[in-house]
């Protein structure tokens, strides 16, 4: 018999420094990803091969938002904090998870930080913002 599962992208929560984002854009809105592959392979002269265990286990998260999001307020306020603060406190660091609420946690982190500010574009349509979060480890 045929497994069926159900998918809703609305089961995604994402939390960021103590924030639920909301205000999604339409299409792909949260992208996760390594920054190198887990595992990598070498062969010898003679086909042996070995595989070798990359420890790296930074990565980033991207997520596109409407323009009206609340969210951007939170982000520009973490942006700006980040490029603002002189003391040694990183406020603008902070902890997040992503989790389908049907019960797989698909990942958390303890320390992320917001890249910068989105690029802005103005014109007759409402344009999108994307955020790119990096990860010390995911």
């Amino acid at each position: 018999m045929a497994e069926v599962r159900n998918y809703d992208c609305k089961r995604y929560v994402l939390v960021t420094h103590g924030h639920e984002v909301r205000g999604y854009a339409e299409g792909v809105h949260i992208t996760v990803s390594r920054d190198a592959p887990t595992f990598t392979k070498k062969a010898g002269a003679r086909g042996d091969v070995v595989r070798m265990r990359n420890h790296n286990r930074m990565g980033s998260l991207k997520v596109v938002l409407l323009p009206t999001s609340s969210s951007n307020n939170v982000f520009s306020t973490l942006i700006v904090l980040g490029e603002n603060d002189a003391s040694a406190v990183d406020d603008d660091i902070g902890p997040g998870l992503l989790k389908d609420l049907n019960g797989t946690t698909v990942c958390a982190w303890e320390a992320g930080w917001f890249t910068g500010p989105p690029e802005t574009e103005v014109g007759d349509e409402a344009p999108n913002r994307e955020y790119t979060l990096d990860i010390a480890e995911i």
